[in-house]
C-alpha cells in the first residue's frame, strides 16, 4: 500500500473510513486542525464547529440571521452577511467572537472578497448597487450605481484599482463589465435571461450563464465581444470551477447531470449523469474529486473528475445546501439545510460493488443552516 496526506491507498481501491450501507457510526479519524463556520439562515447565529473534536464549539450571536459567511484570505476573520440588520459583521477566527460590524445603509444579498484581501464587496438588488467595504476601515467607501436589477456578480483575478474588473448580470439578459473604482466598460447582451457570471482564471473573458437560451457565453474582458455561446444539456443554474480554472462543472434544470466545459478551449468537454435533480458543488483539488449536492435525495454523489466515473453516493441529511472543502482536500463539509446539521466526509472510496457512502460524522449545527467558510488554527 502507499500513502497519501495519511490516508490509506491500494491497489483494490481507496478505502472509504466509516463506509458502509447507510449507518452511521462513531468516527474514530483524528479530524482537521481547524474550524467551519456555518450560517444559521434562522437562527441569528453562526456555528464554530470544531473540525478535530468533530463538535460544535461556540453558537455566535447575532443581531440578525446570516445568509452566507466570507472567508478573509489573509487575516484571521471571517465574515458573516446579515441582510436584515444590513451589517457585515466580522468573526476573530481565534477567539470565536464578533469583532467589528459594517454598516451598508443597503440590503445585500451576495458577498465576495478578493485574493488580496484589501476589500469586501456587496451586491445589493433592493437598491441596485454594488458597495465596496475596505477591510482596514470596515465601512463603505464606494457604491457604484446599477441600471437595473442585479443578478449575481464575481471579482476579476486583478484588483488594481487601474486594471482590475468586475462583472455584475442585471435585468433581463446583460452582463456588465466595471473597473474597481466603479466606472462602467462594456456592456454585453445576451439572447435570453441572465443568471451566474464567472471570470476566466487567467481574467481575459467572462463566462455568463444565459438560463433563458440555455448556453454558456464566453466574452472577451477587454472588448466585450462574445466568443462563444455553448449550448447545454440543462440550464446553468450553478457553476464550480477547478482551482486551477481548467475545468467548469455546471448543472441546473433539465436533466440529472453535470456538464462539464474546458474553458480554455471554448467546448464542452461531456455531460455525465450524477445523482437527482444536482445542485451545489464543491472540488476537492487534493484527490481531484466532484462533490454534488443532491437536496432532493438526501446524498452528495462524489466524481472521480479525471475519468469522469462515480466513486461513491453518501447520504447525509435533509437537503443538502451547500458544500466546503477543508483546504486540506480531506474532508468535505455537507451542510443540510431540513436537518439543521452538518455531515462530515472523509475522501477515502472503496470503489465497492453498491458504491455507497457513509458519513464520518453528523453534527446538529442550528436552524436552517445555508453555508460554511473554514479555517485553519
Amino acid at each position: 500500500m502507499t500513502r497519501r496526506d495519511g490516508l490509506l491507498a491500494g491497489g483494490g481501491g481507496l478505502l472509504l473510513v466509516a463506509a458502509g450501507c447507510g449507518r452511521e457510526r462513531k468516527s474514530t479519524l483524528s479530524g482537521y486542525r481547524g474550524f467551519a463556520f456555518v450560517a444559521n439562515s434562522a437562527g441569528k447565529a453562526v456555528a464554530a464547529v470544531d473540525l478535530n473534536a468533530f463538535a460544535v464549539a461556540r453558537h455566535i450571536a447575532l443581531a440578525a440571521d446570516p445568509v452566507q459567511m466570507i472567508d478573509d484570505p489573509r487575516r484571521p476573520f471571517v465574515y458573516a452577511l446579515t441582510p436584515a440588520s444590513g451589517e457585515i459583521v466580522e468573526i476573530s477566527v481565534g477567539q470565536l467572537e464578533v469583532v467589528r460590524r459594517a454598516r451598508l445603509d443597503a440590503v445585500c444579498d451576495l458577498a465576495k472578497i478578493p485574493p488580496d484581501g484589501r476589500y469586501l464587496w456587496a451586491l445589493s438588488r433592493a437598491s441596485r448597487q454594488l458597495l465596496r467595504v475596505p477591510v482596514e476601515q470596515f465601512k463603505p467607501d464606494l457604491r457604484i450605481p446599477l441600471p437595473d436589477v442585479p443578478v449575481d456578480f464575481d471579482l476579476g483575478p486583478d484588483e488594481d484599482v487601474s486594471r482590475g474588473k468586475l462583472a455584475v448580470t442585471v435585468g433581463g439578459n446583460r452582463a456588465l463589465l466595471i473597473d474597481a473604482a466603479g466606472k462602467p466598460q462594456q456592456t454585453i447582451a445576451l439572447d435570453g435571461e441572465t443568471g451566474g457570471v464567472m471570470f476566466r482564471k487567467d481574467g481575459q473573458q467572462v463566462m455568463i450563464a444565459n438560463r433563458g437560451s440555455r448556453q454558456l457565453t464566453l466574452a472577451d474582458v477587454a472588448s466585450g465581444r462574445v466568443v462563444a455561446s455553448l449550448p447545454l444539456a440543462v440550464r446553468p443554474d450553478q457553476l464550480c470551477a477547478k482551482a486551477d480554472g481548467g475545468q467548469v462543472f455546471i448543472t441546473g434544470e433539465g436533466a440529472d447531470v453535470v456538464v462539464t466545459l474546458y474553458p480554455f478551449q471554448a467546448e464542452v468537454a461531456n455531460t455525465m449523469l450524477a445523482g437527482r435533480n444536482p445542485g451545489s458543488m464543491a472540488v476537492s483539488s487534493a484527490w481531484d474529486y466532484l462533490l454534488v449536492a443532491n437536496p432532493s435525495a438526501d446524498n452528495v454523489t462524489i466524481v472521480n473528475i479525471a475519468n469522469q466515473r462515480v466513486l461513491a453516493v453518501a447520504p447525509v441529511g435533509k437537503m443538502p445546501e451547500s458544500i466546503a472543502v477543508t483546504p486540506d482536500g480531506n474532508y468535505a463539509l455537507v451542510i443540510n439545510r431540513e436537518s439543521g446539521d452538518m455531515a462530515v466526509l472523509h475522501l477515502v472510496i472503496e470503489h465497492r460493488r453498491t458504491r455507497s457512502a457513509a458519513i464520518a460524522a453528523r453534527i446538529p449545527v442550528g436552524s436552517s443552516p445555508v453555508g460554511a467558510v473554514v479555517r485553519a488554527v
